[in-house]
């Protein structure tokens, strides 16, 4: 897609502000100067490894979020974008629209994650323990972004996740990662692709035919306008439990975000749209 050279032309950059100077080639003929940029990096909370970029120059400042979650409450504690305790001005804001671009999640207030996670690992436990060969396969619409959900199901379950080679390359260089995932088929908890509580997994179906499987669904988009004084969980059937996981903004917490902030123009995007 981007041609063999296309890696020349990306430079990692790590976490807090960079200087980076754009050159003008034709300066001599247009009298035009080289851009001094300042990126500056911030964890958005989405996934592992996601961040925010701000752009400043002397004259704007843009905030491009991608895909990211805040609780509320911790706006105010987003360092990078405050100075002396107090908003910065940003020009455009760039945001993350994946909920409040449809109507059915319009009044949605997603739960926080930790908390549905705690309320899905009760379940699984109570599965687990109900006989020796019940298993557990964590059913995601994402390849990444569930980190914290082997770390939580490892800590009170004591198992570490099965996760099929190909996603578990992502963590090659994350020893936190990898000390609660494992490519052991034995594990009775499994990352898995299958949605469905009768598809096959397709790396695990050489240990699977005695074992009876809780299919966990980690997802929002079951959930619509869910609110505080509904459930986290709920079971699909006796196989499938569906957990509302939320990895994006709900409305109400978009709406803090860009209100906090006040940016000058707000440009709106969804995870719908983008290639």
């Amino acid at each position: 897609m981007f041609g063999e050279n296309y890696r020349k032309h990306i430079k990692p950059l790590p976490l807090g502000t960079t200087w980076i100077t754009l050159r003008n080639d034709n300066s001599a003929d247009n009298g035009a100067s080289d851009l001094c940029l300042e990126v500056t990096l911030i964890p958005a909370e989405h996934c592992l490894g996601s961040v925010m970029f701000l752009f400043r120059t002397r004259d704007m400042t843009i905030l491009f979020t991608g895909d990211f979650r805040f609780d509320t409450n911790d706006i105010p504690n987003i360092d990078q974008l405050h100075t002396d305790g107090k908003p910065i001005q940003i020009d455009v804001m760039y945001v993350d629209t994946t909920f409040q671009a449809n109507e059915q999640y319009a009044n949605a207030e997603f739960p926080n994650r930790r908390y549905a996670v705690e309320c899905a690992i009760v379940e699984m436990k109570n599965w687990l323990d109900k006989n020796e060969n019940n298993c557990i396969a964590l059913s995601p619409p994402a390849k990444i972004g569930y980190e914290e959900v082997f770390n939580s199901i490892y800590n009170h379950l004591g198992y570490k996740v099965y996760v099929r080679d190909e996603v578990r390359k992502y963590y090659t260089e994350i020893q936190e990662v990898l000390d609660v995932t494992t490519d052991d088929l034995n594990s009775r908890v499994h990352f898995c692709s299958d949605k469905m509580e009768n598809g096959f997994h397709v790396n695990c179906k050489i240990n699977r035919y005695n074992k009876t499987f809780l299919y966990v669904r980690l997802s929002a988009y079951k959930w619509g306008n869910w609110n505080t004084n509904q459930n986290v969980i709920c079971y699909e059937n006796q196989k499938r439990l569906n957990v509302c996981f939320a990895t994006h903004c709900s409305s109400s917490e978009l709406k803090a975000f860009v209100n906090y902030f006040a940016p000058k123009k707000i440009v709106g995007f969804s995870e719908e749209y983008r290639g």
